[in-house]
């Protein structure tokens, strides 16, 4: 796994894009995500820790805040809703919303009535968080 990051730094340098937005799960500390995630829980029950993060062959803008907690009751669209009122999209871009466990080989298009306390149930990873990915597609061709 840790080759992996290795070699999308590398692929990143080539490139000069900055890929620390996929990173979040590799460069902090298994022990320091769960101990957040068990703070915010204990905080917020009713709330769904989130990370949102860039696909990495996305060129729009980063989200400007990786981690969010966001009440479980919420839907797909609303966290739709909230990553376009951060970045800047052209008329002709639609955004694409995936869940996937930290690991990006793995990711799952979400339906935009899905509610969040539901996918959490389901597709939380091993240290608490939900992963979200989101890029861009052209809805016209």
């Amino acid at each position: 796994m840790m080759q992996m990051v290795f070699e999308l730094i590398q692929q990143n340098n080539a490139q000069s894009q900055d890929l620390t937005h996929i990173l979040y799960k590799y460069i902090t500390p298994v022990n320091q995500r769960i101990n957040e995630c068990k703070q915010i829980l204990e905080q917020y029950p009713d709330y769904v820790p989130l990370i949102i993060e860039k696909h990495p062959n996305s060129k729009l803008e980063d989200f400007k805040k990786r981690k969010l907690v966001i009440q479980g009751k919420m839907d797909i669209l609303k966290i739709q809703s909230v990553i376009r009122s951060n970045i800047k999209l052209n008329s002709n871009e639609a955004v694409s919303i995936f869940v996937h466990n930290g690991y990006m080989e793995q990711l799952k298009l979400l339906n935009l009535g899905s509610r969040l306390s539901d996918l959490y149930k389901s597709y939380k990873s091993n240290d608490g968080f939900l992963y979200i990915t989101y890029c861009e597609f052209s809805s016209f061709g």
